[in-house]
């Protein structure tokens, strides 16, 4: 620990931290957050009882710290997977490929993160094929 790091390493303390740290790997995967992520971002934050008392400015100073310690996207994921419960790893997997497909393209950074965030949650192939072919459909309208 650096002389003026005094707070030690950041930490995820729960699973609203956990969900939002992967929902932001997945939105600054390809280098850029569009503003069709913004806008899905603040809706379902607003949509969602959980975090309705969620600090985001806190949620965000972490994600920070833990990108500038980790120094990777996967550092931060392996911080959060292991903050979010099994039976509610395919929901928030649904939620982060509807993310990277809220722009109507993926570009190969975000599907590497989704590919990782699927390893790491454990997400078999059979149910991420089901998950994002459902998200496709969604998103025509």
């Amino acid at each position: 620990m650096g002389l003026f790091n005094l707070g030690g390493s950041a930490e995820i303390s729960n699973e609203k931290e956990a969900f939002f740290a992967i929902i932001f790997a997945c939105m600054a995967a390809d280098g850029e957050i569009a503003p069709e992520e913004e806008i899905n971002l603040i809706n379902l934050l607003a949509s969602r009882p959980t975090f309705r008392k969620f600090d985001l400015r806190d949620a965000m100073k972490k994600i920070q710290r833990i990108l500038k310690e980790t120094k990777s996207l996967e550092g931060l994921l392996d911080k959060a997977v292991d903050k979010i419960p099994a039976e509610l790893r395919p929901t928030v997997y649904t939620n982060a490929v509807d993310f990277v497909l809220a722009d109507g393209s993926v570009e190969k950074e975000e599907e590497a993160v989704i590919a990782m965030l699927k390893s790491k949650m454990g997400i078999s192939d059979e149910q991420s094929q089901k998950i994002i072919e459902v998200i496709i459909l969604k998103n025509k309208a």
